[in-house]
């Protein structure tokens, strides 16, 4: 993943960086990341090794949710700094049973001298709590009657197996992210513009950056309560309205409405919105506002007060206060971090063009440690 933005998309405004660089905030480091690549693989040899109940299968590990997705995004809340990643450990159909299955594997971790002390069960997966972030092992065995990375996983409150399809929904979220270079390039042949000889770094993350911003703004207003929108109902529901937007502003915007107006029509004959898995239909990830109407009504709101959000950092009067709004909305000065962090590339391309027109002898700018005189232009300026 980017370390740093990219300033030249063709549709990006000041709002866009700002946002841009809340989410880059937000994403596990790549140290982080390399340690729980590591970690999740040493829990598969584990489970798999010679001696292991579990040899007996043929298996394999992978990651899927926000960290196959390139969503993650760091939790707000009692938990503190943790980052929540997921990992399906699957099976082959062998005919065993959802809780026998979750058994073995929960058994076998607790045989770990370093992870017995770490184990928490949870309802359908192990986690495996570890300083900075915890991963959340989810047993599955392969679907014995579906196939394209079909699996079942059990459910300790249902005690049998829940339909699931993690690489099938992270090849169809890639799917999505491509809209972008669709657009890009149906834009370009309508003009007749050449093709550039590299893409942007960041043509294909408006997507993945709105779904972070998404589950940072219900981290900030939820906290810690359990009637929270689900990341994957957020994520799926972004997904499936992307259009290829390369703005991120506008990929809020956008997805925000179309919720808002499916939410509306849906009541309007008489229902609810149901958020089927797009890899999977017969996974319904909305299945609990059926009986859940007060959390329901809590993610219908949060839609809308998410858009009102949206349009005050549209009408604010200049970046600082939007990046007021944005503190607001995503908590811990994230805004105020952002704006130094735009108004440093400001600088640092200001005086890039200056030594470039007056020559390398000449003084230019402001030094690094002195901040401008307040700006007047808005985003889209």
């Amino acid at each position: 993943m980017a370390a740093d933005s990219v300033v030249s998309m063709p549709d990006h405004t000041p709002l866009d960086e700002l946002l841009d660089d809340v989410s880059l905030t937000l994403q596990i480091s790549s140290d982080q990341f390399g340690e729980a690549e590591r970690r999740y693989h040493q829990v598969g040899k584990w489970l798999s090794a010679p001696g292991s109940k579990l040899a007996r299968f043929r298996s394999q590990i992978y990651a899927q949710g926000s960290m196959r997705l390139k969503t993650t995004v760091r939790p707000r809340g009692s938990r503190g700094e943790e980052y929540d990643l997921d990992i399906v450990f699957e099976v082959d159909d062998v005919g065993i049973g959802a809780m026998e299955l979750y058994a073995l594997v929960l058994d076998r971790l607790r045989e770990h001298p370093d992870y017995r002390d770490r184990i928490e069960p949870l309802k359908r997966c192990v986690r495996l709590n570890y300083s900075g972030f915890h991963l959340d092992i989810l047993p599955a065995r392969r679907d014995p009657t579906r196939t394209d990375g079909c699996i079942e996983v059990p459910d300790r409150e249902l005690r049998d197996w829940h339909p699931s399809n993690p690489n099938g929904y992270a090849m169809w979220f890639e799917q999505r992210c491509a809209r972008a270079r669709e657009v890009l390039l149906k834009a370009r042949a309508a003009t007749q513009q050449p093709l550039p000889e590299t893409e942007p770094a960041d043509l294909l993350v408006s997507l993945r950056r709105a779904v972070q911003l998404m589950k940072r703004h219900r981290d900030n207003r939820f906290d810690d309560d359990d009637r929270a929108p689900r990341s994957i109902v957020l994520t799926t529901l972004a997904g499936d309205t992307y259009a290829g937007a390369q703005s991120t502003s506008d990929v809020l915007d956008a997805t925000l409405a179309t919720i808002d107006a499916a939410t509306a029509e849906a009541e309007a004959g008489g229902g609810r919105l149901v958020v089927l898995n797009p890899s999977h239909p017969e996974e319904d990830f909305s299945e609990r506002w059926e009986t859940e109407q007060a959390e329901y009504r809590l993610f219908k709101d949060f839609i809308r007060q998410f858009r009102l959000g949206m349009a005050a950092l549209r009408a604010a009067e200049g970046l600082d206060e939007q990046a007021r709004i944005l503190n607001e909305m995503f908590g811990r000065g994230l805004g105020s971090r952002a704006l130094d962090a735009y108004m440093k590339k400001v600088r640092v391309a200001a005086q890039t063009r200056e030594l470039r027109s007056k020559g390398p002898t000449m003084l230019v700018g402001a030094t690094d440690g002195q901040r401008p005189a307040r700006h007047t232009f808005h985003h889209g300026a």
